[in-house]
C-alpha cells in the first residue's frame, strides 16, 4: 500500500479518484451551473403562481442554493469558534484515518469498517463542542433563505427556458 490510497476491493483508491467522485457528485447535484450573483439578487415581487415559481427557481438556481446553505452552515460554524475548530479536528482526524493502513496486508481494516468505527467518536466530539446545534442552526438559515428566494424571486425568460429543457429531457 501506497501513502496517500485507500484500501478498496478492486485495488486500491487514490487522492484523484476520490476528489473526482466529489467533482462528479457536485456535477450530479446541478452545481456546474452556477448563476451570476447578480442575476440570482435580481427581481423580487410576491408570487401569483408559488407552486411553478418555486419549480423554476428551484431548477434554475440550484448551484447557488448549494452555495448559499454551505455557506451559511460554515457561518453557522463561525460564531462559535470550538464548533469550527472541532470539525476541522474531525475532517483531518477521518482523512488521516482513511489514508493509514491498518491490520496485516493479509487482513486489511476497509474504509467501510474504518467510518463505521469513525462515526460514533466523530459525533460525540460534535456534540460535546457544541458543533451540531451551530451547524444545524446555518443550515437552517441557510435553507430558509433558499425558500423566501425560490417564493419572491421573479421568473426570467432564460429560468422559463432552462426548466422546460430540463423537462422535456425527463
Amino acid at each position: 500500500l501506497f501513502p496517500g490510497t485507500l484500501p478498496g476491493r478492486m485495488g486500491s483508491v487514490t487522492l484523484d479518484d476520490i476528489f473526482n467522485t466529489l467533482s462528479n457528485t457536485w456535477s450530479d447535484l446541478g452545481a456546474g451551473e452556477r448563476r451570476t450573483w447578480s442575476d440570482f439578487f435580481g427581481e423580487f415581487k410576491p408570487p401569483k403562481n408559488p407552486e411553478e415559481r418555486v419549480r423554476t427557481n428551484m431548477t434554475y438556481f440550484r448551484a447557488n442554493y448549494i452555495i448559499l446553505v454551505a455557506c451559511s452552515t460554515f457561518f453557522g460554524l463561525c460564531v462559535h469558534p470550538p464548533s469550527l475548530l472541532s470539525c476541522a479536528f474531525c475532517v483531518i482526524s477521518t482523512v488521516a484515518l482513511l489514508l493509514l493502513p491498518m491490520g496485516s496486508p493479509q487482513n486489511e481494516i476497509t474504509p467501510r469498517i474504518k467510518l463505521a468505527g469513525a462515526i460514533p467518536i466523530i459525533t460525540m466530539i460534535l456534540l460535546r463542542a457544541g458543533a451540531l446545534f451551530w451547524a444545524l442552526y446555518g443550515l437552517l438559515l441557510g435553507l430558509i433563505c433558499s425558500l423566501v428566494h425560490m417564493v419572491f424571486r421573479t421568473r426570467t425568460i432564460r429560468s422559463r427556458m432552462s426548466t422546460f429543457r430540463k423537462d422535456l429531457m425527463r
